[in-house]
């Protein structure tokens, strides 16, 4: 099933260590949208998207629309990573 995953960052490292597990697990139907929150590159748009989605804080995560726990997602993705680690035994 596809999702629309928007990522939050900021420009540091584990911002971009985030956006990289998240891209490296996501279907291939799914949507990805970066949003640069940092000072210099931060558009309308995404000042716009994150105050609608209350972001707080970089990296964060938004799947269809609702604002997910990076702790949450963090679990999700090494169960994924774990699975297929399985299966390729």
């Amino acid at each position: 099933m596809a999702k629309k995953i928007e990522i939050f960052t900021g420009g540091t490292y584990l911002c971009e260590e985030v956006t990289q597990q998240v891209k490296a697990i996501v279907c291939n139907n799914c949507e990805v949208i970066m949003y640069s929150l940092n000072t210099e590159k931060a558009t309308q748009e995404a000042k716009e998207k994150a105050q609608d989605y209350e972001i707080q804080s970089v990296p964060s995560i938004v799947v269809d629309e609702k604002p997910e726990k990076l702790s949450l997602i963090k679990k999700q993705m090494e169960a994924m990573q774990r699975s297929r680690q399985a299966i390729e035994k």
